[in-house]
């Protein structure tokens, strides 16, 4: 704080014999010729606010002025122990909480939400694609082997094409396969050119109508083969039924839950067109399709591979299945936003299936044998754009793969194929029941006669797949925090600190890059000077000014007292006291002019 100021009173006192007033007056304020200062007036600081010598002798610079960090204050009083450890503690939490806020932002975490909804307007139904277990049939065979040209020995060479690569590599006899690659060869030379793996399994599969007899919906029977389109899997020709695709607005959803709402499927197995025996030999294993009867049905999304995105469904002949089926969506983050999923095939891959992880597993699997072997293998070809490895081919190929590295086999590791942003998984939980009651039995003979009773016992089974309630389950990725709260959290601790704000720290970068700027700047300073000597010459004009109206208002105020001094009635016992150190006087510096009212006064 700046040191007090001594008050500066006249004491106007009526003149008595002894002439004490003046000699008062004397004794406290000597005559002293105009135009030197006094003591006083030499130590006392100006009181205009105006004049820069007003602020506290150990100011800060002028950032203390107009900031509203109020922390620039307290640093006045740092040479007590007591501030100095509060700032340096409030500075050392204000870093470290900033620091572990940053950490956590830049690392990016994400964590999972888990939502319940109930769709009271229906759920929109799941693709389901129905494959039979007999792949060939033996009427189509008899058809083209008219000529008997296409042997046994073709059919069991052919029939190995859709067997897992490492189950062939294991099981074959070399030798065999290369005779069926022989009697192959002669046979497209000789009879049909045109003969492929993908060709024989989708030619010899069965039609639509053959094997889907009677379908329903919410109890609504509709055209099984109308809404249904034919795709060639590892399992042969199979059939689609994708109702919101192909369907009727009411077959879109099931609106209410269980099993007469949801699809029901009556199917003929047709096992009296089974014409594989087998030899023993070959190199199917036991746990392959050939060794079961009746159809594998899968519900999977749409747009997606049935044996890829979905767990199959086996129901056999003179039985009925109930699959009471769950959906769960997944919603992920893309990279643009902290995920790992994408939407997109990789710029390697041309194919126009949409995309998928399980897909682009496939079609990376595909392209490696493809460039190692020159073919692609039956499972593992998508599009059916690349050829198709016959079995010789794959076991020539994986062998040629062991002896290069020493191991069973070499698979790719398919690194660029990341998980889609938004799939939708359906399970199942399933019960059957075995056997047909004879009135269902007399009902579907009436309904064609050329159904006979050993006919449906033997071949006809029945699906129904239905949701099991309106709800499913949706898994949303989200952002672990966001770039808001980020900012919050900083701003709480710097309040919490410090006190500050935007404003401050608005305030702060402002004097710091003015600060640079004359740092740097040497025509900065040089104006920045300039400046400075500018307002200091217009402040001393200012203190002139208000110096000559101070005196004034003195001299004015001393003649007015000197005549009530006068007029007092006793005059020897009266004091009257000015005090004259709000009036501005004395002047901190002696600038009056000759002829003013301070030289009348002096």
């Amino acid at each position: 704080m700046p040191p007090a100021r001594p008050p500066i009173v006249f004491t106007v006192t009526p003149a008595d014999s002894e002439g004490t007033s003046q000699s008062s007056f004397d004794e406290d304020y000597p005559e002293e010729p105009c135009g030197t200062k006094s003591p006083t007036s030499a130590t006392t600081p100006n009181l205009n606010p105006l004049s820069p010598s007003y602020s506290a002798p150990a100011k800060l610079p002028d950032f203390e002025q107009f900031t509203s960090f109020y922390i620039t204050i307290k640093i006045q009083m740092l040479s007590t122990w007591f501030w100095a450890a509060i700032m340096i503690c409030s500075a050392s939490l204000l870093i470290s909480q900033v620091v572990n806020i940053t950490t956590l932002y830049t690392s990016k975490p994400i964590v999972s939400q888990v939502s319940f909804l109930i769709e009271d307007s229906g759920i929109q139904f799941p693709v389901v694609t129905f494959c039979n277990f007999n792949p060939i049939k033996k009427s189509w065979l008899q058809k083209i082997n008219a000529t008997g040209q296409f042997s046994e020995d073709l059919l069991d060479y052919l029939l190995q094409a859709n067997v897992e690569m490492q189950a062939l590599y294991s099981n074959a006899n070399p030798a065999e396969l290369a005779a069926g690659q022989k009697i192959m060869d002669a046979y497209k030379k000789n009879v049909d050119p045109r003969l492929s793996v993908d060709k024989f399994f989708f030619d010899g599969g069965f039609e639509c109508n053959e094997i889907m007899k009677i379908c329903s919906f919410g109890g609504r029977k509709f055209d099984c083969c109308k809404h249904a389109e034919s795709v060639l899997t590892p399992l042969g020709r199979c059939y689609t039924l994708d109702l919101s695709r192909f369907g009727e607005p009411w077959m879109w959803k099931q609106v209410a839950a269980g099993e007469y709402n949801g699809l029901q499927v009556l199917m003929d197995s047709h096992l009296e067109e089974i014409s594989y025996s087998g030899s023993g030999e070959e190199a199917d294993p036991v746990f392959t399709n050939s060794f079961e009867n009746g159809f594998r049905y899968f519900v999977h999304a749409p747009k997606t591979l049935s044996f890829v995105a979905s767990e199959g469904i086996s129901v056999s002949p003179d039985t009925r299945a109930y699959s009471s089926i769950s959906s769960t969506n997944y919603v992920l983050l893309d990279t643009q936003n902290w995920g790992t999923c994408v939407t997109e095939w990789p710029e390697k891959y041309q194919t126009d299936i949409p995309y998928s992880s399980g897909n682009c597993a496939l079609q990376c699997k595909a392209r490696f044998y493809h460039d190692r072997c020159g073919c692609v293998p039956f499972m593992y070809n998508l599009d059916y754009k690349k050829p198709t490895c016959t079995p010789h081919e794959m076991f020539v190929c994986m062998e040629g793969t062991v002896k290069n590295n020493g191991t069973d086999f070499e698979m790719p590791d398919c690194k660029d194929c990341a998980v889609e942003c938004e799939s939708w998984q359906y399970n199942a939980f399933n019960s059957y029941g075995v056997g047909f009651s004879e009135g269902s039995i007399k009902w579907l003979m009436e309904r064609n006669r050329n159904w006979t009773y050993d006919h449906i016992k033997q071949n006809f089974l029945a699906a129904s797949i239905f949701f099991k309630d309106l709800t499913y389950t949706q898994y949303n990725q989200v952002k672990g925090i966001s770039l808001s709260e980020t900012l919050s959290d900083i701003g709480g601790n710097m309040g919490l600190c410090f006190g500050m704000s935007v404003i401050t720290c608005t305030e702060i970068s402002m004097f710091l890059a003015k600060l640079f700027w004359i740092t740097v700047s040497k025509k900065r300073r040089s104006y920045m000077e300039e400046k400075k000597q500018k307002e200091k010459e217009k402040e001393e004009a200012v203190d002139r000014i208000a110096s000559e109206m101070n005196i004034e208002r003195l001299f004015k105020a001393f003649q007015s007292q000197q005549h009530v001094s006068e007029e007092l009635p006793d005059k020897s016992h009266t004091n009257i006291s000015i005090d004259l150190t709000d009036e501005g006087f004395p002047p901190s510096e002696d600038n009056t002019p000759p002829g003013s009212n301070s030289e009348r006064l002096c």
